[in-house]
């Protein structure tokens, strides 16, 4: 077995730790980010149940979106919000919705798409319901 010299064995040692190093980094970034989403989500959150989509989706809106975002599938817009409504917190359903809109070509900021991410949004923060400058005027 020939001898390795020891400038031989650092450089090696020295690559290892070099590809080693970065992964550890993300590692502990993504799960900062990732413990700071959880902690902003329950400051936030609701006591109550989550709504049902179907629900929440109705009429000219439920319309629009299965036109414009599923190609007049409803079966297939069925299945995704059955999908959602099955989730638990905002950040899964936000990563689906990103996949789906991804995989069906979907620009994510087209009226439809916004509308339908920000009704899926109100469903996990009801807290954060949109109020319309009327209801705030109302107010005073």
């Amino acid at each position: 077995m020939p001898a390795i010299s020891i400038s031989e064995e650092e450089e090696e040692v020295g690559l290892e730790t070099e590809e080693e190093e970065p992964e550890q980094e993300q590692e502990i970034v993504s799960t900062v980010a990732d413990d700071l989403a959880d902690h902003v989500a329950q400051q936030i959150s609701s006591d109550q149940p989550l709504e049902d989509l179907n629900i929440m989706i109705a009429g000219r809106t439920r319309r629009k979106i299965i036109k414009k975002l599923f190609r007049k599938n409803e079966d297939d817009y069925l299945n995704f919000v059955e999908k959602i409504n099955a989730l638990n917190t905002w950040k899964e359903a936000s990563r689906i919705i990103d996949d789906e809109f991804y995989e069906r070509g979907i620009n994510p900021y087209s009226k439809e798409a916004l509308s339908f991410s920000d009704i899926c949004y109100v469903r996990f923060f009801p807290k954060d319901k949109y109020v319309s400058a009327d209801e705030e005027l109302d107010k005073f």
